[in-house]
């Protein structure tokens, strides 16, 4: 081989390192031995995929499906579709967060807990008009969120308050003085 033949082979071999370092440096990506032409190992500007996204060959970007992540690198995090660990958020609970803090919101459903399982004490009596929701006549409020009544007491017992009914409202064990005539 004569000092051309190697100057010509040194200059090949510079030149090939060159244009794998140009390549290198254009969004993340390195010759695969093997191939023409280049396999992006990188996202977009050279960035790395992040959140296990992964790099999507010769256009440089991220797939970022099934991450809960988005954007050109799966940087964003997405809005929560479900509640905490992924499970559903029940009793009209909501949804709320980004992927990595979601929780739900139960406010309004008469539920509580991480996705609204848990039924509320009650802080009113059963029924559904006006005049029923109130425990009245010293009644306690008893149950939980879908079972909800009024304590009236037992005639003969502390507490008792001499009413009867779903909230108290009725008279009972003592006689009506609008009924004797």
């Amino acid at each position: 081989m004569g000092t051309d033949q190697i100057m010509y082979c040194i200059v090949a071999l510079i030149l090939g390192m060159l244009l794998a370092n140009m390549l290198k440096s254009v969004c993340g990506c390195k010759v695969v031995e093997g191939h023409t032409g280049g396999a992006c190992t990188a996202g977009a500007d050279g960035n790395v995929c992040q959140h296990d996204g992964s790099a999507t060959g010769g256009d440089c970007g991220c797939d970022c499906e099934g991450t809960g992540y988005s954007g050109t690198n799966c940087q964003t995090a997405d809005a929560c579709t479900a509640g905490a660990d992924g499970n559903v958020c029940q009793h009209a609970g909501s949804a709320t967060g980004v992927t990595g803090d979601c929780g739900c919101d139960c406010l309004g459903t008469g539920y509580s807990g991480a996705n609204c399982q848990t039924a509320d004490a009650c802080t009113a009596g059963a029924g559904g008009n006006i005049w029923e929701i109130v425990c009245q006549h010293g009644g306690e409020v008893t149950g939980v969120t879908g079972d909800c009544g009024c304590d009236c007491g037992r005639q003969g017992r502390p507490g008792w308050t001499g009413y009867s009914g779903t909230n108290c409202q009725t008279l009972s064990g003592i006689p009506d003085i609008r009924q004797i005539r």
